[in-house]
């Protein structure tokens, strides 16, 4: 897609903005296949004709270096009609190490001369060689392979041919059979092993299938979908790093020759009907939501807003992006980010279910269609889902449509608005228990040191509103703690805790509600949080406009 047209540099009428307007539509209409530099050429005629703007603005404007560039295109339209905005044949012959039949008869013989030979020939006989094998196809490159160019195929695929001495020296008894040594590779041996392991237990490449083949690339299901696994484990952190990756074990994993480039595999992935993606998606996540099997299960809901790897930025040159911020910590980022809200599995550790929304604070907008979805995949499962989340659900809706659930028991924190606030400064000493309340994490602290607070277990009747009025009541099993000696409501109430299950022991919910946070959150003092990893699952694809 073409970039659009700004003309920041100066002051445009009414009618001059209004064709800016229409040609940038225009530009945003062309398919992603077609040359977008052709478009805006087309754009800059058209705007130098109607006298909008001086040339140095316009060839700025639509990315050209230099003035001369609009006379030169309205010289070749002139001339040759439209087809002068197209790119004219580069003179010469087309790089010789670049061309696919080069490089397939490159690791044809290489292959060939290590298993027969054990060894990697001189780049000599290895041109020779290739030049052979393109001969017997008809290549039109064949004869003009020369040995620095095979230099350059061996370097570009790290294939580093050892000194014979050091060999022999270091493995004197295998020197015959080890003579040679094609590249390294950081997906070889066990990592292998257990990433066939991880395929088997998931199943997830029978799901392939969902995905239909994109028009115009040779890349199966399959393939792309390997090529998204193996990149989140090899650490490739966006797609267009795919482009740096020469590592010839990672392009076996993923069923090639050679790594996808990151255009064909966002060309590929956007080509993805959403309607396919989406059931995609739910046939992975139900298949998580199975395998944690009956019974009891503890989720956590998060919103994921304070870790900056949580909020994606979206990177664009398509159209300008409002910075966003994010949710907790205020901090503003460059990019609008798109905020992942997720369930997880505290006991088995996996996600379960996942959705993406623009912007941040999304978390009471996920709660509902994602437990509606947990409780769909479940389907006769027997057993209550536990539903832990922040004060980012905090919500009347939210609350009434869990509390009508039978399948479902949510525990979430209050929010300390003032008609809260005076609620619960109208509890007397006969609500809260004569024991005082000490965390289990601060049990083995000093006395002294123990954050002691008192504790009373009763209602909270909260207003549901609908478009801003209020339509209904809902009322809340409330779990508080008090510190007398607070000043500010977040000292006096640190801990408010609402939830529809009045079975739960108040002290037992205190003390677990930390687990909601992660496995460390309880951790005594002085011992370090354990780190444990995490399964992914749920396989998503991005389809918001690039």
């Amino acid at each position: 897609m073409a970039a659009p047209i700004k003309l920041s540099d100066c002051t445009l009428s009414t009618e001059h903005q209004a064709l800016v307007d229409a040609l940038n539509a225009l530009l945003s209409w062309l398919p992603d296949d077609i040359d977008p530099e052709v478009g805006q050429r087309l754009a800059l005629i058209i705007l130098e004709a109607a006298d909008v703007a001086p040339q140095a603005i316009l060839a700025l404007a639509t990315g050209f270096a230099q003035t001369r560039s609009v006379r030169a295109y309205k010289q070749r339209v002139r001339a040759e009609g439209l087809a002068g905005l197209f790119d004219h044949p580069i003179p010469g012959r087309p790089v010789v190490t670049t061309q696919p039949a080069v490089e397939t008869a490159f690791i044809q013989v290489l292959l060939r001369a290590v298993i027969a030979e054990r060894a990697v020939p001189d780049d000599a006989t290895l041109s020779t060689r290739v030049n052979q094998e393109l001969g017997q196809v008809q290549a039109p490159e064949a004869g003009a392979v020369t040995a620095s160019m095979i230099e350059t195929l061996r370097l570009r695929w790290a294939i580093k041919r050892p000194a014979l001495g050091q060999q022999l020296d270091t493995v004197p008894a295998m020197a015959a059979t080890n003579m040679a040594q094609l590249g390294r590779t950081q997906v070889g041996g066990a990592f292998t092993l257990r990433v066939a392991i991880l395929l088997l237990e998931t199943g997830w490449l029978r799901f392939a299938q969902l995905l239909p083949l994109a028009p115009g690339y040779a890349v199966s299901a399959t393939q792309w979908l390997l090529t998204a696994l193996f990149a989140v484990i090899f650490g490739v952190r966006r797609a267009w790093h795919l482009d740096d990756v020469c590592d010839i074990g990672f392009a076996l994993l993923t069923g090639r020759p050679r790594p996808l480039t990151h255009g064909t595999f966002q060309h590929w992935q956007r080509a993805v009907p959403a309607p396919a993606a989406v059931e995609f998606y739910q046939a992975t996540a139900a298949q998580e939501v199975q395998a944690v099997g009956p019974g009891t299960r503890r989720i956590s809901l998060d919103g994921h807003t304070q870790c900056p790897v949580d909020n994606l930025p979206r990177y664009t040159q398509v159209v300008d992006l409002v910075k966003g911020k994010i949710g907790n910590t205020g901090r503003t980022q460059s990019d609008k980010a798109e905020e992942l809200v997720l369930a997880f599995d505290l006991d088995a550790r996996c996600w379960l279910a996942l959705r993406v929304y623009q912007g941040t604070k999304k978390l009471s907008q996920g709660i509902t269609p994602i437990v509606q979805e947990l409780l769909q995949h479940r389907g006769a499962l027997a057993g209550r889902l536990r539903l832990f989340f922040d004060k980012g659900g905090y919500c009347g809706q939210i609350f009434r449509t869990l509390a009508d659930e039978l399948r479902v028991h949510f525990y979430t924190p209050a929010v300390r608005y003032a008609t809260n606030v005076a609620q619960w400064e109208q509890l007397t000493a006969h609500d809260f228990d004569l024991e005082p309340f000490v965390f289990n994490k601060h049990a083995d602290w000093p006395a002294a040191e123990q954050p002691a607070y008192r504790l009373a277990d009763t209602e909270m009747t909260l207003p549901v509103y609908e478009d801003r009025k209020k339509v209904d009541t809902v009322t809340l099993r409330t779990v508080v703690l008090h510190d007398p000696e607070g000043h500010k409501p977040a000292e006096r109430w640190p801990v408010v805790y609402l939830t529809d299950d009045y079975d739960i022991d108040a002290r037992a919910l205190l003390n677990e509600y930390g687990d909601h946070w992660g496995p460390g959150m309880r951790a005594p003092r002085g011992q370090a949080r354990p780190v444990s990893g995490h399964r992914a699952a749920g396989l998503w694809f991005d389809h918001h406009p690039r």
